[in-house]
């Protein structure tokens, strides 16, 4: 098996980005003999079902039922996953991007729709990169762009070709490439190779030699880089550490036992044992050779399907007509009626395929019926055979249908334009031009399109005068009703036909017609104006008398357009006094209305600031002065800005109050810090705005909430210290006591400055007491052990702290002791002395 004697690992990393969901998808599989790796992006945004996901998985399916690395099954696979697409696109049409890799542990075929893309990597470097169907890669090929500008080009996205679009698709399938020990593929989404470039990728392969590592270090380089916003990307690897490499040597062992036997039976001895060990050993070849012919049967078959995979057709004939003569000979019936089926079925693709030949040489001599049985009777032979892709077969039978179409509408052309129904054939000759345009068939589009020029040129100049006559009666009666725009619309028709067919005498008479009708007009919209205007002055004067001066003017105004377009200067003149009064009156109203305006303004400006609702209050009168200006009404917005003036000063004492609040509650909390923020906001404010007597106030909170705080620091170290000196942590208590005195010194405390002093002096009294009753301890140990100079060195050491701290009693009590040891001390002189 293929699988075992390769090494091929794979790695993987995909990711929404910036995305909530990831539209990416990546499957793959591995089996003895060939291996598929399938990576798809969707392209559409329906929420029920993932495109990516529906690719990958119908692709995955179809290879593991029918593994091979044809490029004929490849391209059955997209093709089959682009009809699953179109089928379930029911509510939201469903589009995606493919890259498919078949691996046989030797070579890869890959092929592709969109932009999903691949990069063979040889020795650390891109050997190969598979191209996008996009306008930028058409770009890139015609020359316009450069190969560093594709991945970041602005149509790189604006897709040729996609799953999903349409019910044929033609995907590119690549040729075999031939991999070598430690070659890398990669495969990506957009959403990689758009953020990075080809050097990058040589970089990061040089230094990672597993596939993890690989993806893992070009995810890190990708997420790095990007600093607007990332889509779905993914990356997959996989790293042929070993590629299968076929044999070249076939051992034949039979051979060599028949060979090697002889001369061993010989020496062995006799004719009879010769003759039994011949006998057996004929019946092994005969066996092995059986086996041999079985072997190379099933090889001889299996490579007949692979060259019908491969589409070499009549070389598989050829494989299975050998295979099924051995099954036969071997008496294998089943294995021969199987191989029958397949020799029938590839007889059905090469009857179809001379077929299909004939159908196009038919065509290409214009025998289009011919050429159509001969392809129907081709596609019969390939529907029959199951698997052969009837894609290509069916454009030519709607080709050739086509053109078909066109010689019929061509003959019925014909056919009209000899009975003079010129019209129709023109219509005809235009429906197989359109045809043949499709197929860009010049030759019978130009001799079409002189017939149907020839068509137009004998359209009879008697039809045109038939309607051109009935065009300029239609223009008469219009004229009688009085639609003057439709009747002369009319006889400018008619004039343009006339003028066609050179009919003077005609074009003359509808000129007048034309002015005639123009004149009338004119009289009769000047008669209909000048009705229209009193009507409107009777109405604006009644408007006027009710005090409705607004629809009166637009009265008045229509009526004075009118009276100036008809020139009616004496009326214009009239009309003009009505306006201006009318503007007189609606200007005092107008003051009026913006005084009461000014008024309520400040009245609710007033309200604002009896509920200290500051910037309400300052919207308002600002609002009220910006009126009284506008009106020239100048005391009033000096009166109003003074108020505005004000409003700043009450602002700023209630701030100052609000911070003094706050103040007093922290300090009540004991809360120090925050009080003298509060505080010394409120005594900044005051300064900035000449509060002198608040600001003097203030300074003297400040003050004491100062002292409380140093206070509270100190009683705190001295709490500690009082702790510390009970349980006889002499050092830590004087550290604290020491702490607090600092405090009290730095702030002029000098009864807490006193108060500590008196703790210091007593710990360290306490602490030499403590260490002189250790000393004494320690000697009366080594005085009960003997130890008497030792006892003595310690007794001393105790007496000397007690005569510093004047402690008597201890004096009287640790002298006595020393006079004991030094009499205990003697007298054990004394007896070692005695002894000697």
């Amino acid at each position: 098996m293929r699988k075992d004697n390769s090494d091929f690992v794979t790695a993987f990393v995909t990711d929404a980005g910036d995305f909530k969901d990831n539209r990416d998808y990546f499957a793959f599989v591995e089996l003895d003999d060939f291996a598929c790796w399938v990576l798809a992006t969707g392209l559409d945004s329906a929420d029920e079902q993932l495109s990516s996901e529906l690719v990958v998985g119908n692709i995955i399916s179809d290879f593991t039922e029918r593994p091979s690395i044809s490029r004929r099954v490849i391209k059955k696979y997209i093709k089959n996953a682009n009809k699953l697409l179109i089928n379930e696109s029911k509510i939201v049409k469903l589009h995606a991007s493919v890259l498919v890799v078949v691996s046989d542990y030797t070579s890869i075929v890959w092929g592709n729709v969109g932009n999903t893309r691949l990069y063979h990597l040889h020795k650390d470097k891109i050997s190969v990169k598979s191209k996008d169907h996009s306008i930028a890669q058409i770009m890139l090929e015609a020359g316009d762009i450069s190969q560093r500008q594709l991945n970041h080009h602005i149509e790189r996205n604006n897709l040729t070709k996609y799953l999903g679009e349409k019910k044929r698709v033609k995907p590119f399938v690549s040729k075999k490439l031939k991999l070598s020990d430690s070659d890398v593929i990669l495969a990506c989404t957009p959403g990689f190779w758009e953020n990075i470039d080809d050097q990058q990728i040589e970089d990061i392969l040089k230094e990672n030699s597993e596939p993890d590592e690989f993806v893992n270090s070009l995810e890190e380089d990708l997420v790095n880089m990007v600093e607007s916003e990332l889509a779905n990307y993914t990356m997959v690897s996989f790293f042929a550490k070993k590629v299968f490499k076929e044999s070249g040597e076939k051992k034949k062992l039979y051979k060599k036992v028949a060979i090697f036997l002889i001369p061993i039976l010989i020496l062995t001895g006799g004719y009879a044992v010769y003759r039994r060990v011949k006998t057996i050993n004929a019946r092994k070849a005969a066996r092995i050779l059986m086996k041999q012919r079985v072997t190379t049967t099933v090889e001889r078959e299996k490579s007949g399907d692979e060259l019908y995979n491969e589409g070499k057709y009549e070389e598989a004939l050829a494989a299975y007509m050998s295979s099924k003569e051995n099954y036969v000979e071997l008496k294998k019936e089943e294995e021969a009626a199987e191989t029958q089926e397949k020799i029938d079925r590839v007889e059905t693709v090469i009857a179809g395929r001379k077929q299909e030949k004939e159908g196009m040489d038919y065509y290409k001599k214009g025998d289009y019926q011919l050429a159509l049985d001969k392809l129907n009777e081709a596609k019969a032979n390939y529907l029959r055979s199951n698997d052969y892709d009837i894609e290509d077969i069916e454009e030519n039978i709607e080709m050739v249908s086509e053109l078909l179409k066109a010689v019929s509408y061509e003959e019925e052309g014909d056919l009209f334009f000899e009975s003079k129904n010129y019209s129709i054939a023109r219509g005809k000759y235009n429906s197989a031009i359109t045809i043949y345009r499709s197929y860009k068939m010049t030759d019978k589009i130009n001799q079409l399109v002189k017939k149907a020029e020839e068509s137009q040129s004998l359209i009879t100049v008697s039809s045109k005068l038939e309607n051109a006559q009935r065009i300029e009666t239609a223009a008469d009666a219009f004229l009688k009703l009085n639609q003057f725009e439709k009747a002369v619309m009319n006889y400018i028709e008619a004039k343009v036909i006339y003028t066609e067919l050179s009919n003077s005498e005609k074009i003359s008479e509808i000129e007048s017609k034309i002015d005639k009708a123009n004149k009338t007009r004119e009289e009769l919209e000047a008669k209909n104006s000048l009705a229209k205007a009193e009507e409107l002055e009777r109405e604006g004067d009644q408007l006027f008398y009710l005090s409705e001066f607004g629809q009166a003017d637009a009265k008045y105004r229509e009526v004075k357009e009118i009276y100036s377009k008809m020139g009616l200067s004496d009326r214009l003149s009239q009309i003009e006094e009505k306006i201006n009064k009318i503007g007189e009156i609606k200007e005092q109203k107008s003051i009026e209305a913006k005084v009461q305006q000014a008024v309520d303004l400040e009245n609710k400006g007033d309200e604002a600031l009896q509920n200290r609702e500051y910037n309400n209050a300052s919207e308002r009168f600002l609002d009220a002065k910006g009126i009284y200006v506008q009106i020239n009404m100048n005391e009033e917005a000096e009166r109003i800005q003074n108020k505005i003036n004000n409003i700043s000063v009450s602002k700023n004492r209630d701030k100052v109050e609000r911070y003094l609040q706050s103040g007093n509650i922290q300090l009540a909390e004991e809360n120090y810090d925050e009080a003298l923020f509060n505080y010394r906001q409120a005594r900044k404010i005051c300064q900035e705005n000449s509060f002198t007597e608040k600001a003097v106030e203030l300074n003297k909170i400040i003050n004491n909430t100062s002292l409380a705080k140093y206070k509270k620091q100190a009683s705190k170290y001295e709490t500690t210290g009082d702790m510390l000196l009970e349980e006889q942590k002499f050092t830590e208590a004087l550290f604290n006591y020491k702490q607090a005195r600092n405090i009290y010194m730095e702030n002029n405390i000098a009864d807490g400055e006193e108060k500590i002093n008196r703790k210091i002096d007593n710990t360290v009294v306490r602490e030499k007491y403590y260490n002189a009753q250790k000393y004494e301890s320690d000697a009366e140990l080594q005085f009960a052990n003997e130890k008497y100079d030792e006892a003595l060195i310690n007794y001393q050491k105790a007496l000397d702290i007690y005569t510093e701290i004047d402690k008597q009693d201890d004096i009287q009590r640790v002298t006595e002791k020393i006079k004991l040891t030094e009499d205990k001390k003697k007298t054990l002189f004394d007896r070692i002395k005695d002894i000697f």
